[in-house]
């Protein structure tokens, strides 16, 4: 069992899916991002980095990201459209990591955007390990 004790002077990987950071109206819009959400996560980085723990945050929401940017409230039915929104929206969604962390005193690393494909080689996910490690060195969460 893992337990809080054991994670100290450790590296942890958080995984945030679209719902935990989705603001949704009673009628089912999309209302686009929790940032309120955004923040806790971000303050629970900063709590468990004090505490000698290094949080890697993994997170979905570029789509609502992108929605919210564009001022829509429902998702394009369209493949298309969902990759242009996905584009768009991974930036947006990086600057409200971005504030959120900054006000707990942290920065962002950047975006790492992986697919399955990245970790077919060893090669690969050799480039991802030190990509994250870069990111902690510099002091900025992954």
């Amino acid at each position: 069992m893992v337990t809080f004790q054991s994670l100290l002077h450790g590296r942890v990987v958080i995984k945030y899916g679209t719902n935990a950071l989705t603001r949704v109206a009673k009628n089912g819009y999309i209302l686009g991002l929790n940032r309120k959400r955004i923040g806790e996560i971000a303050h629970f980085g900063r709590v468990l980095y004090d505490k000698g723990v290094e949080p890697v945050i993994v997170s979905s929401g570029a789509l609502v990201a992108g929605m919210e940017e564009k001022k829509l409230r429902q998702r394009p039915t369209d493949l298309q459209g969902v990759i242009d929104l996905c584009t768009d929206g991974q930036l947006y969604l990086g600057n409200a990591y971005a504030a959120a962390l900054k006000r707990h005193g942290m920065s962002l690393r950047g975006p790492l955007l992986v697919t399955y494909d990245n970790f077919r080689t060893e090669k690969a996910r050799e480039n991802i390990r030190q990509r994250v490690e870069r990111g902690f060195a510099e002091r900025k969460i992954a």
